[in-house]
Order: C-alpha cells, then structure tokens, then sequence
C-alpha cells in the first residue's frame, strides 16, 4: 500500500513562512524531512541533501525521534467534540468611503486624537456590507467553521484537526507522551513506508 502521508510530504510543511524551507520537503543524511513547526515527519531517501543552507535542525540530537521506535498502540477514536474558530478563507471588503477604511472620521484639533467613523463606526468597511464571507463560502457567511476540539492523549492535548488527519491514515501506530517525558511533550508516530513524524503538543486555546 501507497502510504497517504509519504504521498503528500508537502501536508505537514508551513503554507507560507519567511523562513523559505519550511513550505516544502529537504533531503538530508537519507532522510526527507517535512515540517510546519508544530509536527514534522520524515521518511528515509536515497535522494542527496537539499542545498538549502538554512534548513532547520531535525536530527536526533534535537528531537525525540526515538520514541517512534516505541510507537505500537493504535489511534484513539476522536471523541467528536467540535469547536468554532475563524474561517481561515480570505475575502477583501470594499473600504467606507468616509474614512477610507482607517476607522477615524477626522482628527480633533483639541486633543490631536481621532472621532470613530460616523459611518462605519470604526469598522472602516463600506458600511452597507454586512458579512465579509459571501454566503458560498465554505463557512456559509457566517465567518466561522467548526473543527474537531482539541484531543487528549496520554497526559497531553493535541490539535483536533491534525489528531483527525493523522487518524485516517490507515495502519498508523502511535507513542502516547507520558509526564516522565519531560516538558515539551510530543505524539509520536509511525506509517508505512518507513514513516516517522512528531506532533508537538497544543498549549493554549484552540
């Protein structure tokens, strides 16, 4: 079987970053490595090292690759909580033609400070749109989607999402992080094709 995640390396790198080589996949010492900061996975490769002079240092004196080795429980069913979070689509909205779509209506020549638009009301969007998102789009308008709430495994919690993209990875076997495992806890996890990938843990809201 073709695995789905040495297909697709390019899913766990950074969509867009300053530091150019986390947006695609490198080669280095028979292994290509992918990664977005929060997981990275690498596979082994007879391909030579990438000439990237910035890569980032992913060997095993840096990261727990180790615990891969002790990746043999199955993934745990997602326990089909959702969360509200904001629809990452983009959309550009015509500007108040009052302000100009810099929220200040004029500037008062008392205290030199600026008077919220009278007519976007400090929105600085034309004021006669009321939603950013067209109702096509994937949040329907309503500017939010729902996606898996963030899941406990072992004593740590990992984003909802990547928990359910790992999960339909059929054969995956996973390392649950145990507290003895320090502070910086990961997911560890394992795939065909020689497969290995780390998924840091999820501080913070979701």
């Amino acid at each position: 079987m073709q695995a789905a995640i040495s297909f697709d390396m390019a899913a766990f790198c950074a969509k867009e970053d300053g530091w150019n080589i986390l947006t695609r996949p490198w080669s280095h010492g028979g292994w290509m490595y992918a990664t977005d900061g929060s997981w990275c996975v690498r596979r082994p490769t007879t391909e030579p090292d990438s000439q990237d002079k910035q890569r980032p240092d992913m060997s095993e004196d840096r990261l727990s690759w180790y615990l891969c080795q002790q990746a043999t429980e199955p993934m745990p069913p997602m326990d089909g909580r959702t969360v509200k979070i904001p629809c990452p689509v983009e959309y550009e909205r015509e500007c108040c033609p009052e302000c100009g779509g810099n929220n200040t209506y004029k500037i008062c020549p008392e205290c030199g400070g600026g008077i919220t638009c009278r007519e976007c009301h400090g929105t600085g969007l034309k004021p006669d749109e009321t939603q950013t998102h067209p109702d096509d789009c994937q949040c329907g308008g309503s500017e939010e989607i729902e996606t898996p709430a963030p899941q406990k495994i072992g004593c740590a919690t990992f984003n909802g999402a990547r928990i359910a993209w790992l999960q339909a990875i059929p054969g995956i076997l996973i390392r649950a992080p145990k507290a003895e495992d320090g502070p910086d806890l990961v997911l560890a996890f394992v795939a065909d094709d020689g497969v290995e990938g780390l998924l840091a843990e999820q501080r913070g809201e979701a």
